[in-house]
């Protein structure tokens, strides 16, 4: 497992056992090459999860996870 890995992992783990963290954790997943479209929309929706708290989970490498993180 890559250290990228461990860290989403005990994060994960940290989240799910703080009682007092209501914060909902939110894969976004999606093609590694997009258009501008999908690309602003999958931004859109990544400002959308912060704005309401939610905690925002991808691989963030490029495409639509690049975009949303």
């Amino acid at each position: 497992m890559r250290l990228y890995d461990n860290l989403i992992t005990f994060f994960i783990k940290h989240q799910m056992n703080n009682k007092n963290n209501r914060s909902h954790i939110i894969g976004v997943i999606g093609g590694g090459q997009c258009s501008t479209d999908i690309a602003y929309q999958a931004e859109e929706v990544g400002k959308e999860i912060a704005r309401r708290g939610g905690i925002l989970i991808c691989g963030g490498l490029g495409g639509v996870m690049e975009a949303a993180c």
